[in-house]
């Protein structure tokens, strides 16, 4: 094999490596943003489930002020003893009310990183794109991988998927091997339903 050959060839593996490992740093960030999501559903979840506990609680709290008031000869329906039943219900509001607006604020936090962690994935396949386009061009002395022009003036806009789709055909024609179908993904997936806060 000629110097051209071998410096071809070590382009090709370069490529493949780059396309390999972007492939596999954005699979990466793609669970982790599925973690996340799963984790603020939970988190929203365990606020309105821990928020209808405190509710029961601070209902006990408040037939035992009722019963202690009756139990001393009070009016529980008028007068003071009405107005300390509505400060205890007032109390048990706010409470559970803090106890949500935690939750939600968590479950925003996960969804913040859902979306980060989503954008990297993306980013990770552009820059896998331009590395193995970069070391195919190299390799094969500035050859124009197909679709994309021999330079700036005849390049086109890249996208995640077209650019693996083209750095991976270009690679495994070199390799003299039939190109198979390059993955794609779909960064709109469902997720779980989580109460906006």
């Amino acid at each position: 094999m000629g110097a051209g050959g071998a410096g071809i060839a070590g382009g090709v593996i370069s490529a493949q490596g780059a396309i390999e490992q972007g492939l596999y740093s954005a699979q990466v960030e793609r669970n982790n943003a599925k973690i996340a999501q799963w984790n603020a559903a939970r988190a929203t979840t365990a606020g309105y489930q821990n928020a209808q506990t405190k509710g029961l609680q601070d209902a006990a709290v408040l037939g035992q002020i009722i019963a202690g008031q009756g139990a001393n000869n009070v009016d529980t329906r008028s007068g003071s003893a009405l107005a300390v039943q509505g400060g205890a219900r007032a109390a048990d509001a706010v409470n559970q009310g803090d106890i949500i607006h935690s939750a939600l604020l968590q479950a925003y936090g996960y969804r913040t990183a859902a979306q980060s962690d989503k954008a990297q994935a993306q980013q990770d396949l552009t820059a896998a794109a331009y590395s193995a386009a970069a070391d195919l061009a190299g390799s094969a002395g500035g050859a124009p991988i197909a679709g994309h022009g021999g330079g700036s003036s005849g390049s086109t806009a890249l996208s995640p998927n077209s650019d693996m789709s083209a750095a991976s055909s270009y690679y495994y024609s070199m390799a003299g091997q039939a190109s198979p179908t390059a993955p794609t993904y779909n960064w709109n997936s469902s997720v779980p339903n989580v109460p906006s806060s």
